[in-house]
C-alpha cells in the first residue's frame, strides 16, 4: 500500500492539488518509513514546498537523504535540479547553472542529461556568456539520442561563435556543412551565411560574389530576394554604384520580407538622380557650362562645385549672365539647398562622408550668401570635433558670418549666460525646422543636449531618427540612450513601445544570424520558457536561442 500512497500523492502533485499531495506523501513517511519510495516522496514534498514558496521547509525535506552515507545518484539528481529550479524563481542564475552542472554529473539518464544540458546552453546563452554556452551545446549534441537535434546543433555553433566574433571557426563549420548530404537542403541559406560573415570581416567583394551566386543559382527561392537585398546594399553603400544597386533591388520579391525594405532604397535612388538632374539643370541656366554627370555621386559633383566657385562673383549678380530673365538669387538658393542634400544623402545614407564634407565646404565657400551655407558650415563644425583646429576655424566662421542664424546662437557664449530664454527660444526655432529640414533641426536638438541636457532634446533625436529620416538602428540607440537616462521620463512610454517596434523591424529585417532546421529548411521557435528536466518528460524537441 506504500506505493500506492507515493502514486496518489505524485498525482495529486500533477493537478497541482498541493495541499493533497503533501497530505499522502507525509502519510507514507509516517506509516511506511522502511518504504523503499521514502526518498522519493521526500524530493516530491520538496517540490510541493517549491510550489508553494517554502523554500526554507524544501532544504528540510531533503536533509535526510543527503545525511545518508551514500545517497542514490537518481535522488541527488534531482535534489541539484530542484535547487537550480528554486535558484531560477529567485533570479540568481549563477547558482542555477552551478546547481545543474552538479546534477548534469550525477545524471544516469542518458535524457535527462541531455535536458539539462540543453537548460545549462539556454541559461548561458542569456547570460551571454556564448564560450560556455557553446560547451554545453557541445554536450548536447553528444548526448541527445535525436539525431536531427545533432544536426541542428552544428548549426547553432556558427551562430555562437558570430556572437563570439569568432567570425574564423563560424566560417569553418559553415564550410563544412556545405558538403554534407544532411544540409542539401537548406544549402542557400548557408551560402548566405557565409555571404554574411565575409561582409563582417570586410571581403566586400567576396560577399557581393556570394550574394550574386545565390542569386543565380537559386532564383526561385526566398533567399534570392534576401541575396538580392544585400547586393544590392553592397553595391550602394560600398561601391557606390546607384545603377547596380538598383538593378539588384529590383530583383527583390514582392513576397518577401525584404520587399518594402528594397522599395524604400529604390525611391531613395530615384529620388538621388533626380536630385543630379536637377543640380545639372540650376547649373545649366546660371550659365556654369560644365559637362552633365549622370553619376549622382564622387567627383562629378564636386568638380561641378569647385567649378562654380570660379564664377562665383558673377553668378552672384543680380542679373541673368545669359540675359534670359532668370532670377539668378533665387537658383543659387535652389542649387545651394539641391547640393546640401546631396551631401546630407552621401554623408548618411551613402556613408561617403570625405565626398559630403567636400560639398559642405563648397557651399560655404561658394554659395555663402545663401540659407543653407551656415547650415553647410554647422555640419562641417560637427564633424571636424575630433580636430580641435578645424573645429575652431569653422566655429569662428559661423560666430564670425552667421551670428544670428541658430548656429551662431547656439555656438555663441552669450547664448548661455541667458539662462531658461534662450533655450526655449532655440527649441522654438528648432522645433519649426523638424518637418522642414529634419537634418537641422537633428543638428540643433544635438547642440541643445549636449550644452543644456535636456529630456526634450534626448527624445527629439531620437523621434527625429525615427519618423523623419527612417535610420533605424540610430533611432533604437538614441530611444535606448533616452529610456536609460530617463526611465520614468515624460516621453518613456511613448519611446518604449517605439524602441519595442523598431527592435522588431530589425529582427525581421537583419535576419541576425537564424535557427535553421536541416530537415525541414524552417527557422526553429524561439523558447524561454524553463524545461521540464525531469528524466520522465524526455529530451526537449529542439534548440533555443533567444
Amino acid at each position: 500500500i506504500d506505493d500506492a500512497f507515493f502514486i496518489i500523492g505524485r498525482s495529486h502533485f500533477h493537478r497541482r492539488e498541493y495541499g493533497m499531495a503533501e497530505r499522502y506523501l507525509r502519510q507514507l513517511l509516517k506509516e511506511y518509513p522502511w518504504s523503499p519510495f521514502s526518498g522519493q516522496a521526500l524530493v516530491w514534498l520538496a517540490k510541493v514546498h517549491a510550489q508553494l514558496g517554502l523554500y526554507e521547509a524544501v532544504e528540510e525535506d531533503i536533509a535526510p537523504i543527503l545525511a545518508r552515507p551514500n545517497p542514490p545518484r537518481e535522488l541527488l539528481t534531482e535534489i541539484y535540479i530542484l535547487r537550480g529550479e528554486i535558484a531560477l524563481r529567485q533570479g540568481n542564475v549563477s547558482l542555477a547553472i552551478s546547481a545543474f552542472q552538479e546534477g548534469v554529473e550525477l545524471a544516469a539518464d542518458a535524457a535527462q542529461r541531455a535536458a539539462l544540458y540543453h537548460q545549462l546552453y539556454t541559461l548561458a546563452v542569456g547570460e551571454e556568456d556564448y564560450a560556455a554556452a557553446l560547451g554545453f551545446l557541445n554536450r548536447y549534441a553528444r548526448t541527445t539520442p535525436n539525431e536531427s537535434e545533432r544536426v541542428n546543433a552544428r548549426l547553432i555553433r556558427v551562430q555562437l561563435r558570430q556572437k563570439m566574433n569568432d567570425f574564423e571557426g563560424a566560417y569553418k563549420e559553415i564550410r563544412n556543412m556545405v558538403g554534407l548530404t544532411e544540409f542539401a537542403s537548406i544549402i542557400p541559406e548557408l551560402q548566405l551565411e557565409l555571404g554574411k560573415i565575409e561582409f563582417q570581416e570586410g571581403n566586400r567583394a567576396a560577399a557581393l560574389d556570394r550574394f550574386i551566386g545565390v542569386l543565380e543559382e537559386f532564383g526561385t527561392l526566398p533567399e534570392a530576394s534576401e541575396a538580392a537585398y544585400r547586393a544590392g546594399e553592397i553595391y550602394f553603400t560600398e561601391f557606390h554604384d546607384i545603377d547596380e544597386a538598383q538593378s539588384q533591388f529590383k530583383r527583390v520579391k514582392r513576397n518577401t520580407t525584404y520587399y518594402q525594405p528594397a522599395q524604400v532604397k529604390l525611391q531613395q535612388i530615384s529620388n538621388l538622380k533626380e536630385l543630379n538632374k536637377k543640380i545639372s539643370t540650376l547649373r545649366a541656366q546660371l550659365g556654369l557650362m560644365v559637362e552633365e554627370a549622370e553619376e549622382p555621386v564622387g567627383e562629378g559633383v564636386v568638380a561641378e562645385s569647385r567649378e562654380s566657385g570660379k564664377v562665383q562673383g558673377k553668378a552672384q549678380e543680380e542679373t541673368d549672365p545669359a540675359g534670359v530673365g532668370i532670377d539668378t538669387t533665387k537658383v543659387r538658393q535652389e542649387l545651394a539647398h539641391a547640393l546640401y542634400r546631396l551631401g546630407e544623402i552621401q554623408l548618411f545614407e551613402m556613408e561617403m562622408p570625405d565626398t559630403a564634407l567636400e560639398i559642405m565646404a563648397e557651399i560655404v565657400s561658394s554659395f555663402n550668401d545663401t540659407e543653407v551655407a551656415a547650415q553647410a558650415a554647422y555640419v562641417l563644425y560637427v564633424h571636424a570635433r575630433d580636430y580641435p583646429e578645424q573645429a575652431a576655424f569653422w566655429r569662428a566662421l559661423l560666430l564670425e558670418q552667421y551670428p544670428d542664424s541658430p548656429y551662431g546662437l547656439l555656438l555663441s557664449d552669450k547664448g548661455f549666460t541667458s539662462g531658461d530664454p534662450v533655450l526655449d527660444s532655440l527649441t522654438a526655432l528648432v522645433d519649426e525646422k523638424v518637418s522642414q529640414s529634419p537634418r537641422q533641426a537633428l543638428n540643433l536638438f544635438r547642440e541643445i543636449r549636449n550644452r543644456f541636457g535636456t529630456e526634450q532634446s534626448c527624445f527629439a533625436i531620437a523621434y527625429i531618427y525615427d519618423e523623419y529620416l527612417d535610420q533605424l538602428d540610430s533611432a533604437i540607440t538614441t530611444y535606448d540612450e533616452y529610456l536609460l537616462l530617463y526611465p520614468s521620463g515624460v516621453y518613456s512610454k511613448d519611446a518604449g513601445e517605439r524602441l519595442e517596434f523598431l527592435r522588431r523591424i530589425k529582427a525581421d529585417l537583419s535576419s541576425p544570424p537564424k535557427e535553421i532546421s536541416a530537415g525541414t529548411g524552417q527557422i526553429i521557435e524561439d523558447s524561454t520558457r524553463m524545461v521540464n528536466l525531469q528524466k520522465q518528460q524526455g529530451s526537449p524537441d529542439s534548440l533555443n536561442v533567444p
